[in-house]
């Protein structure tokens, strides 16, 4: 059974609350990765669940952070 693509605000809530769930502030790397699996982006930040929340933050689509969180499918990131 192929797999069924959610609506794009169920998608972001999604990764917004595993975001908000699972990541720390501490410095890290993270990546943006898109449907076929592509790194969209890649970031750094010393505050990883800071910069990754203001992603949810940024308007659309004016902002470039905005317009990345929503080509990705997953979020990944790791610690330093």
């Amino acid at each position: 059974m192929p797999a069924v693509a959610l609506p794009e605000a169920e998608r972001l809530a999604l990764l917004r609350s595993h975001v908000r769930g699972t990541a720390e502030d501490r410095p890290g790397v993270y990546r943006m990765i898109t449907e076929t699996g592509e790194v969209a982006y890649v970031g750094k930040s010393k505050r990883v669940r800071t910069r990754l929340m203001s992603y949810f933050r940024a308007e659309y689509p004016k902002e470039k952070a905005a317009r990345i969180v929503r080509e990705a499918e997953a979020i990944e990131w790791e610690y330093q």
